[in-house]
């Protein structure tokens, strides 16, 4: 023990001695001296995006650089710009309903984004997917004049589909009502002081007629790219009470989208019914 001590000690010694040896150089008054500049500049990238080929970042990897989606039935676009859009907004599959002598639930089964890439203008698959996830709307906001955003919704009362799937105008599900529950704000960890927040109540009724915000970023919030998922387990982006198995969601949601339809309403039986929403994303900051 006493030579592995004598041995540390001789070799700090050394060490002292270089560096007492080799001294640490400093400027003089009379050295002579040269400056320079670092100089950059940042410009907002508005170039326009085609809602028919909406740009999503994988909200299970909010990491990863947008990528090309191939709507199919699963949702959409909007009509912005790179800089600032609602990437994607899925569309609510609530799938087919029992009639009952009662009020009639269902909610949203998950989204799957078929990730795609553009030639000749066309979208040509990959063949791969992310399937299994909740519900969810993503906005992005690189304008950088850091003056918060809303995003607002309003739906419109179900109505019946013909054959051809064209509105029957006169024939709705008077009361049946879309409500949005369990919100979970997923993006990047080192913007978490920069989250947007969900305003919406969870028993807000979203077909009510009027514009209800539902996502929105304080001024000097919102930075990036955010999702909002609506009923997902802990992982803040599948779906609860969704299995997986390969490429093909099994099971039944059990919570988030939320379809509700009164008695009253009346559905026919082999009947389809469908409600348009409308998203809008403005520039006023929410609080």
């Amino acid at each position: 023990m006493k030579t592995t001590k004598t041995t540390k000690l001789l070799s700090l010694g050394l060490i002292s001695l270089c560096a007492l040896s080799l001294g640490v150089p400093t400027a003089s008054a009379a050295d002579p001296k040269a400056n320079n500049k670092a100089d950059v500049k940042f410009i907002e990238d508005d170039g326009a995006v085609d809602p028919e080929k909406p740009e999503v970042t994988d909200p299970t990897d909010p990491g990863t650089e947008p990528q090309i989606v191939d709507p199919g039935g699963e949702g959409g676009g909007g009509n912005g710009t790179r800089s600032f859009n609602i990437n994607w907004i899925s569309d609510f599959k609530f799938g087919e309903i029992k009639i009952a002598g009662k009020s009639m639930t269902a909610f949203a089964q998950p989204t799957t984004l078929n990730w795609a890439t553009e030639e000749d203008g066309d979208l040509t698959p990959t063949g791969d997917k992310t399937v299994g996830l909740a519900n969810f709307l993503q906005v992005t906001d690189n304008t950088g004049k850091n003056s918060g955003w809303n995003v607002q919704v309003k739906g419109t009362p179900f109505y019946e589909l013909d054959a051809q799937g064209e509105k029957i105008e006169a024939n709705t599900l008077a009361g049946a009502t879309i409500t949005l529950a369990e919100p979970q704000v997923v993006g990047l960890a080192e913007s978490a002081d920069l989250a947007p927040t969900s305003p919406l109540a969870a028993d807000k009724d979203i077909l009510d007629g009027a514009f209800n915000p539902v996502f929105r970023a304080a001024t000097e919030k919102g930075q990036g790219t955010w999702s909002l998922t609506w009923g997902a387990e802990s992982d803040k982006t599948t779906l609860k009470g969704i299995t997986i198995a390969g490429d093909t969601a099994t099971g039944k949601a059990t919570s988030g989208v939320k379809l509700t339809v009164p008695v009253t309403a009346k559905p026919k039986a082999n009947k389809s019914y469908r409600s348009n929403l409308e998203w809008v994303l403005t520039t006023a900051p929410g609080s």
